[in-house]
């Protein structure tokens, strides 16, 4: 596997969100493809670290407003967060969730938004970040 590349989003703009370690696996006209094996260790937030149960590709666009993963099991087929656009600096790549998250399910194969609520939220309470505040970052 390629180089380690730590994961990091963050949630309005500050506060720790999603965080793991993947490998880089290449870059292509997309952007950089990472993978994690299963197992690989991944914390939300303060909850305690835990070990995701099968393996997952990430897209991490260079300059799109999402990152998207591909599972190899579990209930969503693909899942595509809509974030800020990632920011590099070195080894480790950090966006802020905005709170939208639009998923496939394996299942059927059906594409929908999960939570619409929450987005709408986040948007009418003014938790979403601004492009001014995310260049800062």
């Amino acid at each position: 596997m390629g180089d380690l590349v730590h994961v990091r989003f963050f949630k309005c703009p500050d506060r720790p969100h999603w965080r793991y370690d993947m490998y880089r696996l290449g870059t292509d006209e997309h952007g950089i493809w990472l993978g994690a094996p299963q197992h690989t260790v991944t914390q939300r937030g303060d909850e305690p670290p835990n070990e995701h149960p099968y393996a997952f590709v990430k897209l991490v666009p260079r300059d799109g407003w999402f990152t998207a993963i591909w599972n190899t099991e579990g209930k969503y087929e693909i899942s595509v967060d809509i974030s800020t656009p990632p920011v590099w600096d070195g080894d480790t790549v950090e966006m802020i969730d905005l709170d939208l998250d639009v998923v496939r399910w394996r299942t059927d194969g059906l594409a929908g938004v999960l939570d619409p609520d929450t987005a709408t939220t986040s948007v009418s309470e003014r938790r979403t970040t601004s492009v001014r505040a995310v260049g800062r970052r």
